[in-house]
C-alpha cells in the first residue's frame, strides 16, 4: 500500500514538472520575457493585416497598413511631390512659355492693329462724306469737268474769283485716300509690317501730300520763268480737279479693302490701280491738248517736263515705298 501511494506522488510530481516547461496559455504578457513582449504584437498584427475577412466596428472589411499608404498616396489630391522633370522638359516648359508670351503679345498687337484700322477708316469716310454734303455741286462739276473742258474753265474762274478754300478741304480728302489706300496695298504685299498702322498712314500721306505739293510749286516756278503761266496754271488746276474725284472713288476702295477676306483683296486693289491709271491718261491727254501750241516748237522743253516732274517722282515714290 505504501508502495503504490509513494508510486503516485512521484508520477504527480513528475509531470507537474513537464507542465510547467510547456508555454502556459493563460499565462499573462507582464510576467513573459522582453522578447516575447515584442514578438507576439507583431504576430497579432501581421495576421491583423493579412487577414481578408477581418471587419471594423462598423462591419467593413480592413485594409493593411501597406494598402492603406498606397491608396493615400496614389488618390490624395492634395499630396506635394517634388517635380522630378529633366532639363529637357524644362526647357520644353519654358519655351511653350515664351510662346504663349509671344501669342499674348501678337493678339494685342492685333488688337491694336484692328482699333487703328477703324479709326483710320472712320476718319476718312467722315471726312468724305461732310466734303460731299457741304461741297456736293462742286463734286458734280468737278466730275462733268473731266469730259468737258468748258466745265473745266469754269471751275477755273470760280478758283480765281475766292473758291480756293473749297478745293483746298477736297483735295486733302483725296491725300488721305491716297495715303490709306497705298498703305494698305503695300501691307498687302508684304512691302510693310503689319504693326504701327498710324504711323505708317501719316509718313505715306505726308509723302504724297509733300509729293504733290512740290510738283504745284514746280508748275508755278515754270510758268513765273517761262512765259507759259496761263498754261501751267490751268494745268496745275487740272491736276487737283481729276485728284478730286478720285479720291471719292479711293474713298470708296479703301472702305472696301480694308475689310474684306485677304482673298479678295488683290483684285480690289488691281481695279483702283486701273481707275487710278484711266484717270492719269485721262489727265495727261487733257495737259497735252492744255500745251498743244508748245509741243512742236519746244519738243526738248516738254520732254524735260515730262521726265522731271511726270515720271521722276512717280519712280522716286515707288523706290521710296518699296524701300521703306
Amino acid at each position: 500500500m505504501r508502495f503504490w501511494a509513494l508510486f503516485f506522488v512521484v508520477s504527480g510530481w513528475v509531470f507537474t514538472l513537464s507542465a510547467q516547461n510547456t508555454n502556459n496559455p493563460f499565462e499573462l504578457s507582464p510576467r513573459l520575457d522582453p522578447t516575447a513582449q515584442i514578438e507576439e504584437p507583431v504576430e497579432e498584427n501581421t495576421a491583423s493585416e493579412t487577414n481578408p475577412f477581418e471587419l471594423d466596428r462598423a462591419g467593413r472589411p480592413t485594409a493593411s497598413s501597406n494598402e492603406s499608404s498606397a491608396v493615400d498616396t496614389s488618390t490624395n489630391p492634395f499630396d506635394l511631390a517634388v517635380p522630378t522633370t529633366p532639363v529637357g522638359d524644362n526647357e520644353a516648359v519654358s519655351g511653350g512659355e515664351e510662346e504663349s508670351s509671344d501669342v499674348s503679345v501678337t493678339t494685342a498687337e492685333g488688337a491694336t492693329t484692328g482699333g487703328s484700322l477703324l479709326l483710320i477708316t472712320l476718319l476718312l469716310l467722315g471726312a468724305a462724306t461732310l466734303s460731299l454734303i457741304f461741297f456736293r455741286g462742286m463734286y458734280v462739276k468737278a466730275y462733268r469737268a473731266l469730259f468737258n473742258d468748258n466745265l473745266l474753265s469754269q471751275l477755273y474762274r470760280e478758283r480765281e474769283a475766292g473758291a480756293l478754300g473749297v478745293f483746298l478741304i477736297t483735295y486733302a480728302v483725296f491725300f488721305l485716300a491716297a495715303g490709306f489706300f497705298t498703305v494698305l496695298a503695300l501691307r498687302h504685299w508684304g512691302y510693310l509690317e503689319k504693326q504701327e498702322l498710324w504711323s505708317q498712314f501719316m509718313y505715306i500721306t505726308a509723302g504724297i501730300a509733300s509729293l504733290m505739293v512740290v510738283k504745284h510749286l514746280l508748275l508755278a516756278i515754270i510758268g513765273y520763268v517761262f512765259p507759259v503761266q496761263k498754261e501751267t496754271s490751268r494745268y496745275s488746276f487740272t491736276i487737283m480737279i481729276f485728284a478730286i474725284v478720285l479720291g471719292l472713288f479711293l474713298t470708296v476702295g479703301t472702305a472696301i479693302l480694308a475689310y474684306i477676306p485677304v482673298e479678295y483683296q488683290t483684285p480690289v486693289i488691281y481695279i483702283c490701280l486701273g481707275t487710278m491709271l484711266v484717270v492719269y491718261l485721262l489727265r495727261s491727254f487733257r495737259g497735252l491738248f492744255i500745251a498743244n501750241r508748245f509741243i512742236f516748237n519746244y519738243q526738248f522743253h516738254f520732254l524735260s517736263y515730262i521726265c522731271a516732274v511726270e515720271i521722276g517722282p512717280a519712280l522716286c515714290l515707288f523706290k521710296y515705298l518699296t524701300d521703306f
